[in-house]
């Protein structure tokens, strides 16, 4: 999501909770490597939530993405 708008990039990562209620991770990841480096707190906030709740219903899937990007994620994410 490269939208100059605060509230449309929150809201495309927050979207895709009905994805993760439905086990499917894939574009809730893809969208939190796009965003990873985004400047906005708000943002950071929403994709650590996003992830917290994918780990929490497949904790390997999680683990898996924290390995590889956890030196770029920013603190409050």
């Amino acid at each position: 999501m490269t939208s100059k708008c605060l509230w449309e990039r929150r809201i495309s990562i927050m979207s895709t909770f009905y994805f993760i209620k439905n086990d499917d991770f894939s574009d809730t990841l893809k969208l939190s490597k796009i965003l990873i480096n985004d400047s906005e707190d708000l943002i950071h906030k929403v994709v650590g939530w996003v992830l917290r709740e994918i780990g929490n219903r497949d904790q390997a899937a999680e683990e898996k993405y924290l390995k590889k990007h956890y030196k770029q994620m920013p603190r409050t994410m």
